[in-house]
């Protein structure tokens, strides 16, 4: 019979190999949560084309929730999200990520909107808002060289 290495979490066995419970759990649970104060500032950052220089917070949560559709110069709208979207969905939405993702998700299928362009970094979605007309997009640093907007008064948020 094989015995647990480790006598401080209880194992079972399952076909002659010995799993130690805790750590099956440990890696069952999936990453560790993120803590949401890690970035608490946030900027809006935008395409030259479209968006004007100056936002209220309220209509950069409109315009995330896709209820503004266009610029004032007419220009369509294109959100931009990281995938993880952890900072957009607790400072815009006020939801957690699968809340945010169920969001979109239900508002394309009624025809609503259509769904905001993800990206795996900050920088892939920088460099898309950067070369597309009418985007926008949250970032969590103040350094990427783009055109940052001033929300409700402060460079950040």
């Amino acid at each position: 019979m094989i015995q647990s290495a480790d006598k401080r979490f209880p194992s079972i066995t399952v076909g002659g190999r010995v799993f130690q419970i805790g750590i099956a759990l440990f890696f069952l649970a999936g990453p560790a949560p993120v803590d949401s104060q890690v970035h608490t500032e946030m900027f809006v950052i935008a395409n030259d084309t479209g968006a004007p220089a100056e936002l209220s917070i309220g209509q950069v949560r409109s315009i995330f929730r896709g209820e503004r559709t266009r610029w004032p110069d007419r220009t369509r709208v294109v959100i931009a999200l990281d995938r993880t979207g952890i900072h957009a969905a607790r400072k815009i939405y006020d939801m957690t990520v699968a809340q945010v993702r169920r969001f979109w998700m239900e508002k394309v299928f009624r025809g609503e909107a259509t769904r905001p362009e993800g990206f795996r970094s900050e920088s892939e979605l920088v460099d898309y808002v950067n070369v597309t007309p009418g985007a926008i997009a949250v970032v969590s640093r103040g350094d990427y060289g783009s055109r940052y907007l001033i929300v409700g008064g402060a460079n950040s948020f």
